[in-house]
């Protein structure tokens, strides 16, 4: 290999000077997928905007040099060479890749360290419509990286001894690929000895071990089950006799605590005991534990295991129901089928509960859990198989669940139940040691997780970038702060506004024009109020990254890391961006408009295209337009729809133009967006006494919201008999209004519920049908005697 050039970096520095700006590295691949520890080897980057002096980002355990580009690149910036020297020390699992120069930094690509050869399947173009190429002949212990397209079938073809056995591993989905694998071992005519689809542990890739009988010559055969045409369609196939596990318990402890775990099953002779380390930043939810062998020898990846901040304890030994701590996690099996677990959970009248279970989600568990709740007696109250169907229908019910991952269940108890039965089983009634679970109780039952939606962002140099948090709204359904922690001197960050029910959020981070060029993890923090006033405060988790898949609904991402949010910063922007306005009202059914002024010094005659971010699910338009060229300023209209839910939220204005070739996206400061009803009323009492056979007056105010001045109606519905109450409509110049109820010699005494309904016309609308607001609730007591009064 050729050592670093100087001239190239040369080059480079010169590049980086008079390049274009705002146009972030991108890779789309690297070469290899990974790399035999205490090797050196050639790590290749390919993609876009790979500039001659960008950084290689990496958490890799060894030495690296940047090398020149190759000469015969087919098109510039597309490749780049490091060459790395791995220790022999280097701990066996995933790594992370990525690269910054003075455009930003770019996505995250995974590479795997291991103890086996590595080589290349270079393909030829296949024939045929099986899509499969003459095996190849591999000799174990080997690691092969390679690529599937559509139906194709990767077949390698390897000599085995009588009596020997050989692992046959697949890595895909846990290096951030889209395919979905399969591996079956074939004998010498084809006929299949052993195949897998999703092993225990491994993410959604496939591991099988064989014993072959006779010694010679098998087949391998590796495909993705979807047959599918995906971009991202890498794997590695790894052969080799190798110990492996593919169970962990506990499958979890405490943050900062120690635990003695035991790792088993797999191939292993016998169980192993390991001590997980435990002292983890806040907010790492798992991590790695491998298994001890000698050096030279390791196979598989590591397992995860979970880590939290609540207390943990193993499941108590016996047969009867065992009490149940709360905020405690248990971790237990069903270590024999039919098993069932039982806990004994002291609760009071009128208490509301969150119970759940852990497991399919832990990826280390085979167990598809069953969760009840019954009294004493052995009555059911409530069972669930998953949460994944979880829908809030009202304040504290859920429909009834559906698929999902694992089961949990909101409890509100019943008068006189003292003692809980908290029933754990396997859904099918399997059992064994992979059959683990881990089980909490909380009163504390409004819950709510953050998640960003990008895996990475960059933000120029004296500008902007925004910053989309999804909201997993488990049972918390009011409004949400997002912030961030660690923002440092050179960063400040706008908006965060989450209003009830919504399920994104939007941050607009800010760098100072001399801020640092190295790479920040922000720390994303939610906070919101309880039902009873108490604080909820939750870390956001980052998806490192995100690899979509082809005909499924879930992307591949890898939040197993527990990574944080990457924020690069690039070169300033050629435009700068300005807001008439950083806060506004907006109405329910009506528009309003921000005026948006740019300054650049990009040429005279490139457009700018406007648009806007506005968080998901939200029904708010923001309709921009094209800046042409001699113009700096544009009115951006921001419409609500009529039902829209009212809160507060954030937006951003993003300016697009074309600067030499390459798209640049600016981003404008925060804008907030309080969304109102375009009136509401005002009464001094909603009680209200009316005798028979009297009458009984109710005054009140309309206020409108402006620019909403139109016409408002009120109307009492759900009267009782012999009750009436006239409409009246308010006009557009005035607010005051006067409801009379009048009762007459048949209305019944009693204590009635009835509406205040409200409708305004709306001008402009194209649907005739009135713009309306909840309707108020009126308490109406009618008594026989003659004693009327209400507020006025």
């Amino acid at each position: 290999m050729k050592p670093p050039i100087r001239a190239a970096r040369l080059v480079a520095a010169l590049f980086l000077v008079t390049a274009p700006a705002l146009s972030a590295p991108l890779v789309k691949s690297i070469r290899p997928l990974g790399a035999r520890r205490g090797t050196t080897f050639m790590l290749t980057l390919r993609g876009r905007e790979i500039t001659p002096g960008s950084e290689l980002v990496t958490d890799l355990p060894g030495t690296i040099t940047r090398l020149a580009p190759p000469r015969d690149m087919k098109a510039p910036d597309t490749e780049l060479p490091f060459l790395v020297v791995l220790g022999t020390d280097a701990p066996v699992g995933l790594y992370t890749v990525r690269l910054r120069n003075a455009d930003g930094i770019s996505n995250l690509a995974l590479l795997s360290v291991g103890d086996f050869p590595e080589i290349e399947n270079k393909k030829e173009p296949a024939g045929g419509e099986r899509m499969e190429r003459p095996a190849r002949l591999i000799t174990p212990p080997v690691v092969v990286s390679s690529t599937l397209a559509e139906a194709e079938r990767d077949v390698y073809r390897f000599t085995a001894q009588a009596g020997q056995a050989l692992v046959f591993e697949v890595e895909a989905r846990r290096l951030g690929s889209a395919i979905d694998p399969v591996v079956r071992v074939e004998d010498g005519r084809g006929r299949e000895l052993a195949a897998n689809d999703d092993a225990p542990g491994l993410g959604g890739d496939c591991r099988v071990e064989v014993r072959f009988q006779s010694a010679g010559e098998y087949r391998v055969v590796v495909a993705d089950t979807r047959f599918s045409a995906q971009e991202q369609n890498f794997y590695r196939l790894k052969v080799g006799s190798y110990l492996y596990a593919d169970g962990i318990f506990p499958a979890g402890w405490q943050r900062g605590k120690e635990v003695e775990a035991t790792l088993f099953g797999g191939n292993l002779p016998k169980a192993v005991t390991v001590r997980p380390d435990l002292n983890l930043p806040p907010g790492r939810r798992f991590t790695n534990v491998a298994l001890p062998v000698p050096a030279g020898s390791a196979g598989s990846l590591p397992l995860q295991f979970a880590v939290g901040d609540l207390p943990e304890r193993l499941e108590p030994e016996g047969s009867g129901p065992r009490d149940l701590e709360p905020d405690t996690i248990v971790n237990g099996r069903i270590s024999r089928p039919d098993e069932v677990d039982r806990y004994r959970l002291a609760v009071k009248t009128g208490e509301k509960w969150l119970i759940e279970v852990e497991a399919a989600r832990l990826e280390t568990s085979r167990m598809g859990a069953y969760l009840a709740l019954a009294d004493g007696s052995g009555k059911v109250l409530a069972s669930a198989v998953d949460a994944g169907g979880l829908n809030l229908q009202k304040e504290f019910s859920f429909t009834p669940p559906e698929r999902g991952v694992d089961p949990k269940i909101l409890f509100h108890v019943p008068s006189g139940l003292t003692d809980l039965v908290v029933s754990v089983e396997e859904i099918t009634r399997r059992g064994g040691p992979g059959y683990v679970y881990r089980l909490r109780a909380t009163r504390r039952y409004e819950e709510f997780s953050l998640e960003s939606a990008a895996p990475f962002i960059n933000i120029p140099a004296g500008g902007r970038a925004v910053v989309s948090m999804r909201v997993n709204r488990d049972t918390y359904a009011g409004p949400i702060q997002l912030s961030v922690a660690n923002l440092g001197a050179d960063l400040s960050v706008e908006g965060g506004h989450v209003p009830a029910g919504a399920r994104e959020g939007l941050l607009v981070l800010t760098a100072k024009p001399d801020a640092s060029p190295a790479i920040r993890r922000l720390e994303i923090w939610g906070e919101a109020l309880s039902s009873d006033r108490e604080p909820i405060r939750r870390r956001a988790a980052a998806v490192g990254l995100v690899t979509p898949v082809k005909g499924a609904r879930r992307d591949v991402t890898a939040r197993r890391l527990g990574m944080e949010l990457a924020a690069g910063i690039a070169r300033p922007a050629p435009l700068d961006l300005e807001v008439s306005e950083r806060a506004i009202k907006l109405v329910q059914g009506l528009e309003t408009s921000v005026t948006l002024r740019v300054s650049r010094s990009l040429p005279a005659r490139a457009p700018i295209r406007v648009e806007g971010e506005r968080p998901g699910g939200i029904d708010v338009n923001i309709r921009g337009g094209t800046l042409e060229a001699g113009k700096s300023a544009l009115a951006v209209q921001l419409s609500a729809g009529v039902t829209a839910s009212t809160g507060v939220f954030d937006v951003a204005l993003q300016a697009r133009a074309d600067a030499g070739g390459r798209e640049v996206i600016v981003t404008s400061p925060c804008i907030t967006v309080d969304l109102v009803r375009a009136f509401s009323l005002e009464i001094p009492s909603d009680r209200i006494a009316l005798a028979r056979g009297g009458t009984v007056e109710l005054t009140g105010k309309v206020y409108r919201q402006y620019p909403y001045q139109d016409v408002v109606g009120l109307r009492v519905e759900d009267l009782p008999l012999d009750v009436t109450c006239g409409a009246v409509e308010v006009p557009a110049s005035d607010s005051a209004f006067r409801l009379e109820f009048r009762a007459g010699p048949g209305a019944e005494p009693g204590d009635y519920a009835v509406r205040l309904a409200a409708t305004g016309k709306m001008q402009g609308r194209k649907e005739a049908k009135d713009y309306t607001i909840p309707d108020r609730v009126l308490h109406l007591k009618i008594a026989a005697a003659p004693s009327a009064s209400a507020g006025k």
